[in-house]
């Protein structure tokens, strides 16, 4: 390309940009009266900075041409007028884009905006309610933020009254708002809509119309704009804020109105605030409501008006309480607790929230005349709010208790014979004394069971009325008895799940367990109840059950619902399921709930076993978020009985920060012997301080950053508390050879150094602090004696010999380790005779290379007959176990199943195998031979599936060819009898697709044998 054809494109570029821009001065006069200037003149103005700077470039690049590189002279004259005309295009373009304004919808959007905001006003509370993000790390997040993220097309925000679920609708109105107005092209629009008022029947037309009068309230204009953006503005995301669903008579027929409603726009999203959990479909997410970490707490004592030294009584006063702890979490109970503590000052705090509504109410009143009749109208007005047909044919209220109920700030207003509390709290109280005074009369099971009075009925389980509390708790105990008896999924008998070994296998398909809604209300009514209610002892075994069905039978959805049960099941179930999470795959985040609920209740995290309590506090040292939360609101008081996981965590803290002063002091001595390795031992420093200064004093915050750092300090005391060890250890030594002193003085020193870490491990076995001196001077020895006790004394030797066998075989496979051995040693041996040169004796130097590959093939060949023999051996360790947990009487469901599934996978000859004549079936016959030689009494717990498995197999024997290798027919699934077991007929067909052929064969070779061990259990 030469100069002169260069010159000549950059000319006919400059004449283009230049001719490109009158056009466009021109075209935006002619365009001013279509509406749409801003767009062409935003579009025109990008197009002339490129235009801009492709002449720039052109012009740079000519003069380079012609220059050199380095250019070794000034530019030309075509290269100076190439690159002015573009720098001066460039600006045109730039000044365009900067001083167009936004397009007219923009306009509309922010007055709808700001109308919506101006209707709901600034929120007052500052401290946002969270919400737990699982992510790659658990960590906590603005509720409004993340509902404006979620990509979900129906986003449920599930949370408690007065949690704060309004107030992050309300902080989203507010960040779409700055959003529009900081944004020319905005990206989505908040709109809040509350669903009190809404029409019935609810339809998706009903919801639409509803939106349109609520966001415009009477204005025609926003109306009609609202309209036209909602049909036109394709590209927009609309985030419609559902408030007040809860209020809805028809919850199910509402859920259906909105999904159909965020249907039918592509660009529609609903987020619905709601008090319990929903079925969620495709495309749908939940976002729980966290509950108020300690800093928040904090924050709302100091708006509230608390002082410090207060404040330290009233969070040690919830230490000592954790049923009322759980309720402060609430942000609007606090409030009402700090407004309470205000007034009566330190010298009292409530014990339950019934205490402080009761004495929040009795002051209100006071201060008004006819308190007395005033409370009386309010416990009618509550009852009329939860349920209007208890109060029917009652008559309207007098004036004045209203008046004066208003004037006492308990009710906002009053109107159609129904009044508005000013908290959901008050109406639950006045509901709860209404339902103690007609205690007489009062059915309790439509109580139980009907949501809307599940807070009120809590409150009156709560207190100690006998006959009222005995009624409730026989209508629970009936309520759940009778849906556990319908449930197909519901377990009978846990004690073969509770008996089953670490290593049990359990079925791979799970049944869709689903709570109905009775048991769901009754059993969050019952998580509801502060204090220790005595007769929760006779639920303790339906508990039981529905906790065991929904960790064997439920997915993770169902197990976290049965996580909130642990504090009223057993604590053998309680241990169980904690282990249970612990050993399953993929489920950290259930344990860290687990662990999360445990610490709200220290006298159940008192009853489990002690290795089972230092697990949970493992895990919870490995969250972060957890430990954040749980770790401020600990307190550990020398007179307490019972210490809670809370508090444990928190002398753990200690002890790291212990550790952070050791490792600070003996970094600091290396970094001053060896100079020259400051670049080491500095960052080591520096970390360990930062973890110092991270944690605090007083443990009051821990961020994220500065607990990782800790990892430095916990490296450093592993590695003391090895030395103490070895210590110990050569102390006996010393003692065995007669060096007493030098024994003691060992002793002493291992002893002292590990006393920290001795006395956190006491407390996490225990759930207690010592108790007497010798505890406090050696909390060494009380672990090690309950293990000596438990699993050494007043026992045989035989017994503990193969109490140990037993459990190495279930937590290590022997058969399986020496395999791996054996083909390491042969392998390492094959390569030594090859590689290595090794002279083998007796042989001639030529006749070495092929001796060597003699010794070598027969390695290999003396390898693979001892792989073979422990493969042998490995499989009778294998039935083995199948014999014993067979003949133990404890055999599940879901161990024959898995068991099944187990026999299936070894005996399945492949897919190139499948069309091979002799198609054996060894472990499956074993397994058959093993169920028929059983007495019936050691099947009583398998008995169901066998006969349902007895259904299927003659089902397939005769739709089926036995000789089949296919997958069986969809139609054949679908004709199979009906079967009791849940989840059968899917591990039937999962078995089917990955071994084709195996239950035809099966059907054909002991569907008999199976009728017969059905039989003889039916005869007996």
């Amino acid at each position: 390309m030469t100069q002169e054809l260069l010159n000549q494109i950059t000319w006919t570029l400059s004449v283009i940009a230049t001719v490109a821009a009158l056009i466009s001065l021109r075209f935006d006069a002619f365009t001013h009266a279509h509406g749409r200037e801003e767009a062409f003149r935003r579009i025109s103005g990008r197009t002339f900075s490129v235009l801009g700077l492709l002449l720039i470039g052109f012009g740079l690049y000519i003069w380079l041409t012609a220059a050199g590189v380095p250019p070794r002279a000034w530019p030309g004259l075509t290269p100076w007028v190439a690159s002015g005309i573009g720098c001066a295009v460039f600006a045109l373009g730039a000044v365009r884009v900067a001083r167009t304004g936004p397009e007219t919808y923009v306009d509309q959007l922010r007055y709808i905006s700001k109308t919506v905001v101006e209707r709901l006003g600034e929120p007052v509370q500052v401290t946002e309610p969270l919400v737990t993000i699982e992510k790659r790390f658990r960590r906590r997040r603005p509720v409004s933020r993340e509902l404006l993220r979620s990509d979900a097309k129906v986003t449920f925000i599930l949370g408690e009254a007065g949690s704060g679920r309004t107030l992050a609708l309300r902080k989203a109105v507010l960040r779409t708002r700055r959003h529009i107005l900081n944004t020319k092209k905005p990206r989505r629009i908040a709109l809040y809509v509350d669903l009190a008022a809404l029409a019935v029947p609810v339809t998706a037309d009903v919801i639409r119309s509803h939106i349109y009068r609520f966001v415009a309230d009477g204005d025609s204009i926003i109306e009609d704009d609202l309209r036209r953006l909602l049909t036109e503005r394709r590209k927009l995301r609309w985030v419609f804020l559902f408030d007040g669903f809860d209020t809805a008579e028809s919850r199910e027929t509402l859920l259906k109105a909105i999904r159909q409603f965020t249907d039918s726009g592509p660009t529609f999203r609903a987020v619905v605030v709601i008090q319990d959990e929903p079925d969620l479909l495709a495309g749908e997410d939940i976002l729980r409501v966290s509950p108020l970490t300690y800093a928040q707490q904090q924050d709302i004592a100091a708006r509230r008006g608390i002082a410090d030294s207060v404040l330290f009584g009233l969070f040690t006063h919830l230490a000592e309480h954790p049923d009322l702890a759980r309720r402060a979490a609430n942000p609007l109970f606090l409030q009402l607790l700090c407004d309470y503590v205000r007034r009566a000052g330190a010298e009292h705090f409530p014990s339950t929230s019934y205490e402080l509504l009761e004495a929040a109410v009795a002051e209100r009143l006071a201060a008004v005349d006819g308190s007395l009749q005033a409370a009386e109208v309010a416990e009618a007005l509550a009852a009329h709010a939860i349920e209007p047909d208890l109060t029917a044919g009652t008559e309207s209220p007098a004036p004045a208790p209203v008046q004066a109920l208003t004037a006492a700030g308990l009710i906002h207003a009053y109107r159609n014979g129904s009044a508005v509390f000013a908290s959901r709290m008050f109406r639950d109280y006045f509901a709860a004394r209404r339902l103690v005074r007609m205690r007489g009369s009062l059915d309790p099971r439509p109580l139980i069971t009907a949501p809307v009075w599940r807070d009120s009925v809590a409150l009156c389980l709560g207190l100690h009325e006998g006959e009222l509390r005995e009624k409730l708790i026989a209508a629970a105990r009936e309520v759940l008895d009778e849906q556990m008896t319908k449930a197909e999924w519901g377990i009978e008998d846990v004690t073969p799940y509770l008996a089953a070994p670490p290593n049990a296998p359990t079925a791979t398909a799970q049944s869709g367990l689903a709570w109905p809604a009775p048991m769901r209300h009754v059993l969050d009514l019952l998580n509801r109840v502060e204090g220790n209610v005595p007769e929760f002892a006779e639920l303790t075994p339906l508990i039981d059950r529905i906790v065991v069905s929904a960790f064997v039978r439920g997915r993770p959805a169902e197990q976290n619902r049965a996580l909130a049960l642990l504090p009223l099941a057993s604590p053998e179930v309680g241990a169980w399921a904690v282990t249970r999470l612990e050993r399953a795959n993929g489920s950290d985040e259930l344990v860290l709930d687990a662990a999360e609920q445990l610490s709200a209740s220290p006298e159940t995290f008192l009853r489990l076993p002690g290795h089972v309590r230092l697990l949970l506090v493992g895990r919870v040292l490995q969250s972060p978020p957890l430990v954040t939360l749980l770790v401020p609101r600990a307190r550990i008081r020398l007179h307490d009985d019972v210490i809670g996981l809370a508090a444990i965590i928190r002398a753990t803290m200690r002890l790291l920060q212990a550790w952070a002063v050791v490792s600070i002091v003996q970094i600091g001595g290396q970094l001053v012997t060896h100079l020259s390795e400051w670049w080491f031992w500095t960052p080591l420093l520096l970390v360990c301080a930062f973890f110092l200064y991270g944690s605090g004093l007083q443990l009051r915050t821990i961020s994220r950053q500065a607990y990782t750092a800790a990892l430095i300090p916990a490296f450093t005391g592993l590695i003391l508390t090895i030395a103490d060890t070895v210590l110990a250890v050569h102390a006996v030594v010393s003692l065995l050879m007669g060096e007493v002193g030098t024994a003691v003085l060992e002793m002493f020193r291992a002893a002292a150094d590990t006393w920290p870490v001795a006395l956190v491990v006491y407390m996490s076995w225990t759930g207690r602090l010592p108790q007497d001196v010798r505890d406090w001077v050696l909390p060494h020895l009380r672990p090690l004696r309950d293990l000596f006790n438990q699993h050494v004394a007043s026992r045989d030797p035989n017994l503990i010999l193969r109490g140990v066998q037993r459990n190495l075989a279930q937590s290590i496979d022997i058969a399986t380790v020496l395999r791996w051995v054996n083909r390491g040693l042969c392998l390492a041996l094959v390569l030594v005779v090859l590689v290595l040169p090794i002279e083998l004796p007796n042989v001639t130097p030529d006749q070495q290379i092929p001796a060597r590959g003699a010794v070598a093939v027969g390695l290999i060949v003396v390898g693979f007959f001892i792989g073979s023999v422990l493969s042998k051996w490995q499989r009778n360790i294998k039935r083995r176990r199948v014999i014993g947990r067979v003949a133990s009487g404890h055999l599940t469901a879901e161990e024959l199943l898995a068991m099944l599934d187990r026999a299936g996978r070894a005996d399945f000859p492949g897919k190139s195998g499948t069309s091979t004549k002799n198609w054996a079936m060894p472990e499956t016959d074993f397994l058959a031979e093993t169920l028929a030689m059983s007495p019936p009494e050691s099947l009583k717990h398998v008995m169901d599936v066998l006969r349902d498995l007895d259904a299927a197999l003659g089902h397939i024997a005769w739709m089926v060819d036995k000789n089949s290798t296919d997958p069986i027919a969809r139609g054949v699934w679908e004709s199979v009898p009906q079967l009791r077991h849940p989840g059968l007929l899917l591990s039937l067909i999962q078995y089917d697709n990955r071994y084709p052929g195996q239950l035809e064969r099966l059907a054909d070779a002991h569907h008999d044998r199976i009728r017969q061990i059905t039989e003889s259990a039916s005869q007996r």
